[in-house]
């Protein structure tokens, strides 16, 4: 009979565990540790998972924190396991966001910087590079597995890019606070990244070519989904996740730059299958990073 109660909880435990996520983050995790063993030329490494940070009296957990080996990147990083009925996750972009906006999108970021050793950290955006290749509007859409019966509806990939940026709020609010540890790298780029299970669409449909009478584009001219690897997604922060310790810039002349300064940022969404190759791009591309008014 103990057995029995045993084998029961233990299979209910497990399920839980599962629908949770937890398993899916230190799988992952412990999968990226084998890379760097396995490779002494891979580009980043574990730092420490379940970091608590704070943002706005709301504390939180960042699920790991990656480095590059010149610790001037660091990668916060949130797992997502999708809920099965609701693993297609899509995406497409806005065909125009802002008056001035440029055919190729910024992948924005926030960067600490402490230019001298004793003086006090601040935080601005950085970009790494612009690129066609950011979205906008997503969507999770059904599929025909069976749901999680704890498993989150609709809002699944708001709820973790809202987490991952209270994540970066919050690690810049412990970095500022903690100046010593930036004395010998005076400057760190902190890149949002969700790793998830879900299945990863993307439409270069035209959204401005709807249909005015009722709002519909004609599905019969609409361009099929293609699967991606990874995505960038542009978030505009709201006051409440925007980052309090951002220099402040008096010079920004029109709404335009005040927005793309203070409230645009961007979050790379990683499919689980991918994450060497990601990882190894990501390593590619941060050597391009410049400061918000070096790039503009």
């Amino acid at each position: 009979m103990t057995n029995d109660k045993s084998s029961k909880l233990s299979q209910s435990f497990h399920k839980l565990l599962n629908q949770h996520g937890y398993n899916f983050q230190f799988s992952l995790l412990s999968a990226i540790i084998k890379l760097s063993e396995r490779d002494r030329n891979f580009p980043w490494e574990f730092e420490i998972s379940e970091f608590p940070v704070e943002h706005d009296n709301f504390e939180t957990k960042i699920d790991f924190l990656l480095s590059r080996t010149d610790k001037r990147t660091q990668l916060i990083c949130e797992c997502k396991r999708a809920n099965p009925s609701l693993s297609d996750w899509c995406f497409v972009r806005a065909p125009i966001i802002h008056r001035h906006q440029a055919a190729f999108s910024p992948i924005t970021i926030d960067r600490v910087e402490k230019p001298f050793a004793d003086m006090e950290g601040y935080c601005i955006p950085a970009i790494i590079k612009p690129s066609r290749d950011v979205y906008h509007i997503y969507i999770e859409l059904k599929t025909d597995k069976q749901g999680d019966s704890i498993g989150q509806g609709r809002g699944a990939i708001n709820d973790a890019i809202t987490q991952v940026i209270r994540g970066v709020v919050g690690y810049t609010n412990f970095l500022i606070q903690n100046g010593h540890l930036l004395t010998n790298v005076l400057d760190v780029n902190l890149i949002p990244i969700i790793f998830t299970t879900a299945n990863l669409w993307t439409s270069s449909s035209d959204l401005s070519q709807a249909n005015l009478d009722d709002g519909n584009l004609d599905t019969t001219r609409m361009e099929e989904l293609e699967l991606q690897k990874f995505v960038w997604v542009q978030y505009h922060l709201s006051n409440s996740l925007q980052n309090p310790n951002l220099e402040i810039q008096e010079q920004l002349t029109s709404i335009q730059d005040n927005f793309e300064y203070y409230s645009l940022r961007t979050i790379a969404i990683v499919n689980s299958k991918h994450v060497e190759e990601f990882l190894h791009y990501l390593d590619e591309n941060v050597n391009y990073i410049k400061k918000y008014h070096e790039h503009y």
